[in-house]
């Protein structure tokens, strides 16, 4: 495993709750982790990629695992485009637009075939995901890929329209409707927070409605009571 040390960074491209990233000077990013990150979950996250991606699955391209600031930390392909929580409060006509993206983000995942589901193996805790929902047998019976964390700042629209979706250490096989509620109380959460205006918040609760409207549509579920 080789080391990518400072003289190798050209700045921050952005800040998660849990990593880093970094461009690099050859044109490539950087998901840096800190020292307490156990290696498992790393190179979890890496394979899951790799797998997400040669399955035809909208993952970015990941090249290796390194090590970096005392910890590990995953190269790959530097995604020119922007994340869909910084153009959904643009305005409201943006905001569908965003609904229709996260939508096909939703639905492509869901689609994605692994060759070996083991992969994606993990405990869920269903109350986390289907909190409030009530769905009927035939949409739970649904199984396949989950993201597990498929919100808007997860998913990068390129400017030729591609979706890419980044993160996929929490993905597992279960009910997909769990990735689309995921979505859904996060597109809300981003349209609402700050929102005070009774007509706006109703315009912006119906995009989020339009979102769900489009993942039943593209999954050919019934619509669900949320």
């Amino acid at each position: 495993m080789r080391t990518v040390g400072p003289e190798e960074l050209r700045g921050v491209i952005g800040r998660g709750r849990m990593a880093t990233v970094y461009e690099l000077a050859d044109g490539r990013a950087l998901k840096a982790y800190p020292a307490r990150v156990k290696s498992a979950f790393v190179e979890r996250e890496y394979a899951i990629t790799r797998a997400v991606r040669a399955a035809g699955g909208p993952a970015w391209r990941v090249d290796e695992i390194v090590s970096c600031f005392g910890g590990l930390g995953i190269v790959g392909e530097r995604v020119v485009g922007e994340t869909l929580s910084a153009r959904a409060r643009r305005s409201l006509t943006e905001a569908g637009r965003v609904a229709a993206a996260l939508a096909e983000a939703n639905v492509l995942v869901a689609r994605t075939r692994l060759p070996d589901p083991t992969i994606v193996e993990r405990r869920w805790r269903p109350a986390t995901y289907l909190k409030m929902g009530t769905y009927r047998r035939d949409v739970m019976v649904d199984v396949g890929l989950c993201h597990g964390d498929l919100n808007l700042s997860n998913v990068i629209l390129r400017p030729d329209g591609e979706l890419v979706v980044l993160d996929w250490a929490l993905a597992f096989h279960g009910p997909v409707v769990a990735d689309m509620c995921r979505s859904n109380r996060s597109l809300r959460k981003t349209l609402l927070r700050g929102e005070t205006g009774r007509l706006s918040r109703l315009a912006k609760r119906a995009v989020a409605l339009w979102h769900q409207v489009l993942v039943c549509r593209g999954m050919r579920w019934p619509m669900l009571k949320l």
